[in-house]
C-alpha cells in the first residue's frame, strides 16, 4: 500500500502560495494557481495566442477549481488589480481570453513572503 504523501503527489492536485493564500484568500490563490498551470500547458505546445494569451471556459474552471462563476469573477478582479492577470473579451460569441504576467506574480510573492 502506498503512503498518503505518494497518492497525494502522484495524481491531482493543486499547488498554492501559501503567502498569496494568506494575503489574498484561498479564491485568489487557487484561481491564479490554475490559470499559471494552463498558461503554462499551452506555452510548451506552442498553442498561445500571438500575444500569449489562451482561452478557458468558465465551466471548465468552475469543475477544475470548485469555483463559482462570481468566485472566479471576484479572484479575477484582484488578480487584474494587482497587474498579474490581463482578460480580453474576443470572437463571436465573445470568450474570456488569459493571460498571467510571470514577472509581475514572482514580485507579487517576493513581497507577500516578507510580510
Amino acid at each position: 500500500m502506498k503512503k498518503s504523501k505518494n497518492v497525494l503527489s502522484s495524481t491531482n492536485f493543486w499547488l498554492i502560495n501559501k503567502s498569496v493564500h494568506l494575503a489574498l484568500g484561498g479564491d485568489v490563490a487557487l484561481l491564479l494557481s490554475d490559470l499559471s498551470y494552463r498558461q503554462d500547458y499551452w506555452e510548451t505546445r506552442n498553442k498561445l495566442t500571438e500575444d500569449g494569451f489562451f482561452f478557458i471556459e468558465r465551466s471548465i474552471l468552475k469543475k477544475d477549481t470548485l469555483l463559482s462563476e462570481t468566485k472566479q469573477w471576484k479572484a479575477s478582479k484582484v488578480l487584474i488589480d494587482l497587474g498579474v492577470l490581463e482578460v480580453k473579451r474576443r470572437g463571436i460569441p465573445p470568450k474570456n481570453y488569459y493571460r498571467i504576467d510571470n514577472q509581475k506574480v514572482n514580485d507579487l510573492v517576493v513581497i507577500l513572503s516578507q510580510k
